[in-house]
């Protein structure tokens, strides 16, 4: 297990999440956060991916279609992560 010392507004963050019941201890809190975190960064991964492939295959999309598909995941993105 490799052991990391966090900032002091992180450390205060983390532990009033701690406080609030979100977590049974700080480092349950952060493990889940990066876990979550991850999992959205590999998701973008994938999408960023799949528009390359379109352009490849000659599949233009409409500078509105694409403002509206982000503007989906952006929205998508917020509410898994409860903001």
């Amino acid at each position: 297990m490799v052991k990391i010392a966090l900032p002091d507004d992180i450390e205060a963050w983390a532990k009033a999440e701690v406080a609030a019941g979100r977590a049974n201890s700080i480092e349950e809190f952060i493990t889940a956060w990066v876990r979550e975190r991850r999992a959205v960064d590999e998701a973008h991964r994938a999408l960023v991916l799949k528009a390359y492939d379109s352009v490849a295959q000659g599949r233009i999309h409409d500078g509105a279609d694409v403002d509206a598909e982000l503007d989906r995941w952006i929205a998508e993105d917020l509410a898994a992560t409860g903001r």
